[in-house]
């Protein structure tokens, strides 16, 4: 049986630290010209249908938390032996850029 692991308190600051300009998140709509993306808070991506819209800090955290959740759960999925802390965040971190399924995590080597 594998060992429950999730992402870590780290994981989430690192990942504030660089999807951000300055510290602060994008509160409007940001055009990330390295993903060709349009995304928004700390690197929420716009998924179909979904409103682009300025957003609080509030809101911003709370995307982060939706998001680490999806990406967490889809690692989960994927990892069928026991890892570090460490490994395991490396690999949300890697989703969180990159995406879970065939294009992303799912679909690496």
């Amino acid at each position: 049986m594998v060992a429950l692991v999730t992402y870590s308190d780290d994981l989430r600051e690192w990942i504030k630290q660089w999807e951000c300009r300055g510290g602060i998140p994008f509160l409007v709509p940001h055009w990330d010209a390295v993903g060709k993306v349009w995304d928004i808070g700390w690197g929420h991506v716009f998924v179909q249908g979904e409103a682009q819209r300025d957003i609080t800090l509030d809101e911003a955290e709370q995307l982060l938390d939706w998001d680490l959740y999806v990406f967490d759960m889809g690692v989960s999925a994927l990892v069928t032996i026991d890892v570090t802390q460490c490994i395991y965040d490396s690999l949300v971190a890697f989703a969180y850029n990159k995406g879970i399924g065939e294009r992303g995590l799912a679909g690496s080597t």
